[in-house]
């Protein structure tokens, strides 16, 4: 007893680390049992999808009809894809003839550049001095090879012109396609006419992309987005970029036309000469007042508050800007999704 009081701190901390030791004990021991049991269940777990794995596929029993299941899936996938087919519709080929030659697919193509061009003049759009619309290697040809792929870039092109030139955007910089024939391969074929990326193909579609470049503001850049956004056409925007249109008009490395508009200030308001001021006549009101001075004497005035006057600002002065947006130069790649015929 006397050796405990002597070292009753030691004996304190020796029973606290055997209670705090059993502790540690009952807890590895649950933590084990309960390890043991969730490794059970996901051997269980494991061992059941490795006979649903191995059996026969079986329409299903009395509660679940699997038949019934994949019938409405396949209904439900089925819909969807209907849905999503009205979606892009192929844009039409230009001619959309199937006896194609070189002679109507010259016709065609001219016509197309022809009401292009029109399209342009009507809304205000600028375009390069005698674009082809990145057909400048055929423009001038009589004889052609492979007229379908043409034909059908031909109609892609206008439609993407179409809805960039509706917008009414500043000005239409240039389209680029992807070369699919001899003629766009050949020396007289203009390098800003034709695009790098590769078209790519599923078993499904065909992706084929386009470049556009033009000038506008921040309204008719959202025209054109809603524009292919609305496009039945199946035509994708897969990438957009922004920046400031530098000033100044003129071409740029690349050949295509820089147009920058030129705003004119507001005319000034003319220097009139001021007029000289002439006194009213004075009313019954003054003439009774000055008869009355007269008789009873001078009446006393009362202070009259006087107001600020007014600071007008001299002809020829400019109102302060607050907001100045700039021209943007926008250059979008836009995907076309043409599907594959079914076999």
């Amino acid at each position: 007893m006397t050796w405990i009081k002597r070292n009753l701190i030691f004996v304190i901390g020796s029973a606290v680390a055997v209670i705090l030791l059993v502790g540690a004990g009952y807890y590895t021991y649950t933590r084990w049992t309960l390890n043991a049991e969730w490794r059970d269940k996901v051997e269980a777990q494991y061992n059941e999808l490795r006979t649903l794995n191995n059996q026969p596929i079986h329409p299903g029993n009395d509660k679940i009809d699997n038949i019934a299941a994949a019938r409405g899936q396949t209904a439900t996938l089925t819909n969807f894809m209907v849905r999503v087919l009205n979606q892009f519709d192929p844009v039409p080929p230009i001619p959309g003839t199937n006896n194609l030659t070189s002679m109507t697919f010259a016709a065609a193509l001219r016509g197309t550049i022809d009401q292009l061009k029109r399209q342009a003049e009507s809304a205000s759009v600028e375009l390069p001095e005698k674009y082809a619309f990145s057909f400048q290697a055929q423009s001038t040809m009589l004889t052609f090879q492979n007229l379908e792929p043409l034909a059908v870039q031909l109609g892609e092109v206008k439609k993407i012109c179409d809805i960039v030139i509706a917008s009414k955007v500043n000005s239409l910089d240039g389209i680029r396609r992807q070369r699919m024939t001899t003629d766009d391969m050949s020396l007289q074929a203009s390098t800003s006419d034709y695009l790098d990326l590769p078209a790519t193909t599923n078993e499904n579609s065909i992706i084929m992309p386009y470049e556009v470049r033009f000038r506008c503001f921040s309204p008719e850049l959202a025209d054109v987005l809603a524009g292919f956004a609305n496009s039945p056409h199946g035509l994708i925007v897969k990438s957009i970029e922004v920046v400031h249109a530098p000033p100044g008009a003129g071409t740029d490395e690349t050949g295509i036309m820089a147009v920058q508009p030129v705003y004119q200030a507001p005319p000034t308001q003319p220097n009139y000469p001021p007029r000289q001021f002439r006194p009213p006549p004075p009313t019954l009101r003054q003439r009774l007042g000055e008869e009355e001075r007269m008789t009873y004497g001078t009446p006393v005035r009362q202070p009259v508050q006087r107001m600020a006057p007014v600071v007008v600002p001299p002809a020829g002065s400019t109102l302060q800007t607050f907001i100045n947006e700039q021209q943007l130069q926008v250059t979008i790649i836009v995907n076309v999704i043409r599907f594959l015929p079914k076999p």
